[in-house]
């Protein structure tokens, strides 16, 4: 069972906010949530 649902969901979110940043504009800064929340993500699957 999973612990922590709405943090999966939050960190889902997350990358899926920067990877449309970026898919929009090319500027990998906006990558930044994305590395976060995919980071975030793994660790509460873990």
């Amino acid at each position: 069972m999973i612990a922590h649902p709405r943090h999966l969901g939050k960190s889902m979110v997350d990358m899926e906010t920067g990877q449309r940043g970026f898919m929009l504009t090319g500027n990998d800064d906006l990558l930044e949530p994305f590395v976060a929340g995919q980071q975030d993500f793994e660790k509460t699957i873990r």
